[in-house]
């Protein structure tokens, strides 16, 4: 299993201004002059006719400015090119953009981004970005400038009027009941269980690099496919990190327990801090399976970086966790015996 993203969550004690407006005041006295929003949102309201009015109307931002207004502009930007030419007049979109505005990308509204940046206490946008690539597959920071525009607005969002005043509460005695069953229920999980195969991964589509050279292996697939044979790494394939579905289960116990202590509501990554190659992994394959894997080169992947690694340092600070069963064989073995419990 890939590594990835634990979110220790509390429950506010109030909503925590997501959906409201932002008065002038409040504008004002943000802690940094970054903006919270998109001038497009202003424009919106009032498109100003000059440079300097926009300067004017960015700087100060009306009363009630309402953030559904960003949301409003994405629609006005999804109608544009199927609207015929005295519609595309109307639309506030060909005004803000003096006639030419960009191509629209319709991924995810900024109502929901500022929700996801509040839920997650985030200030990094690689967490925002890992929840709209679920939603949108081929959208990137690259492919998709508006979006990526709306993360960061977003992200100052919270960090400048959300995080400053948010507050949260101890559980209800039934939240903590629940929170308390569902620690005890899965520390009592045999910890060998999968490490038996008796659980494991299905997908359909399949898209995991492990199981796919263990589905090439046992002939239930074609060759794995190796994209990408000269990255700057040690054997030129791409390396990502992997973590066994044990160790995970061990960190959100370890959360569950923090928050019932009062803990912090915090985002964390896990993972072993330490890479594999896509190479590594099929030695490791052919080790455990003692067979050969079918493998052929092929291009690199647009979009795939060289090298993704987790930094689980935090979740070593603040859970004392640290991955037990995650060496790169005993991770394989483990999804050896599931793939072979499938075949039985």
């Amino acid at each position: 299993m890939a590594a990835t993203g634990l979110r220790i969550m509390a429950i506010p004690g109030s909503p925590g201004g997501m959906r409201g407006s932002a008065t002038t005041s409040a504008w004002r006295s943000s802690p940094s002059t970054r903006a919270s929003a998109p001038i497009e949102k202003l424009s919106t309201f009032e498109a100003p006719s000059t440079p300097a009015e926009a300067a004017r109307v960015a700087d100060e931002g009306p009363l009630s400015l309402s953030f559904y207004a960003i949301d409003d502009y994405l629609t006005c930007l999804e109608k544009f090119p199927a609207e015929p030419p005295e519609k595309q007049l109307d639309n506030p979109a060909w005004h803000i953009h003096g006639g030419h505005p960009p191509a629209p990308e319709g991924h995810v509204s900024f109502g929901l981004l500022l929700n996801r940046a509040a839920v997650c206490n985030t200030e990094d946008p690689a967490v925002l970005w890992g929840f709209i690539t679920r939603y949108a597959p081929d959208a990137t920071p690259a492919t998709a400038p508006i979006l990526d525009r709306l993360v960061r607005h977003a992200i100052h969002y919270y960090v400048d009027f959300v995080k400053p005043t948010k507050r949260y509460r101890a559980p209800a005695p039934d939240e903590r009941t629940a929170l308390e069953d569902l620690a005890t229920t899965l520390e009592k999980l045999p910890a060998g269980a999968d490490a038996e195969g008796e659980l494991g991964e299905e997908h359909d589509p399949e898209t995991h690099l492990i199981p796919l050279v263990i589905q090439a292996v046992l002939g239930r697939r074609a060759p794995v496919e190796v994209f990408g044979t000269n990255y700057p790494t040690p054997d030129g394939t791409a390396i990502r990190d992997y973590i066994d579905v044990r160790d995970l289960a061990e960190a959100h116990v370890l959360a569950l327990r923090s928050l019932m202590e009062g803990g912090q509501c915090l985002a964390m990554n896990l993972g072993t801090g330490q890479g594999h190659s896509v190479r590594e992994v099929i030695a490791a394959v052919e080790r455990v399976s003692k067979l050969k894997v079918p493998a052929r080169d092929a291009a690199r992947r647009a979009g795939d970086p060289p090298v993704l690694v987790a930094d689980p340092s935090r979740a070593a600070q603040v859970l004392g966790w640290k991955p037990r069963h995650s060496t790169l064989d005993e991770i394989v073995e483990s999804a050896w015996k599931w793939a072979v419990h499938l075949k039985a």
